[in-house]
């Protein structure tokens, strides 16, 4: 995992973001130095409770969309492509290899899980001259 960590201003210098409590943006800041090279936070709990935040801040990353809540607990940072880049010499491999499959990026480079919504789907069974 790498040492170090970006964060873009189009992420965190919005009024959706200013609008959240100060210890839901405290706890954006610590879950991106914590995540994995592919966004994944695999302890949030302890890292919410080290900062004396409390697991509200984490209900309200998550439903402002700047968190989505994968199984076992495990949480991905939404923005994490637009907040990072890493060289390729440098990524290192994320465990959560099996949730990765789940999640898309749109075209924004925003993490998404399941089908991208602004991506147009292809029906195989249409034909595509209409």
């Amino acid at each position: 995992m790498a040492n170090r960590r970006m964060f873009s201003k189009s992420v965190t210098d919005t009024d959706l973001f200013h609008s959240m409590p100060l210890s839901a943006q405290a706890l954006y800041f610590h879950l991106g130095i914590a995540a994995d090279d592919d966004g994944f936070v695999g302890n949030p709990i302890s890292i919410t409770r080290s900062i004396g935040a409390d697991f509200e801040d984490i209900r309200i990353l998550a439903e402002n969309g700047y968190l989505i809540q994968m199984e076992r607990g495990i949480y991905l940072i939404t923005d994490w492509h637009i907040n990072n880049h890493i060289r390729k010499d440098r990524y290192q491999h994320s465990v959560y290899n099996e949730l990765l499959r789940m999640i898309t990026q749109d075209k924004s480079k925003r993490y998404v899980l399941g089908q991208p919504t602004d991506i147009p789907v292809v029906d195989p069974d249409k034909d595509s001259i209409d």
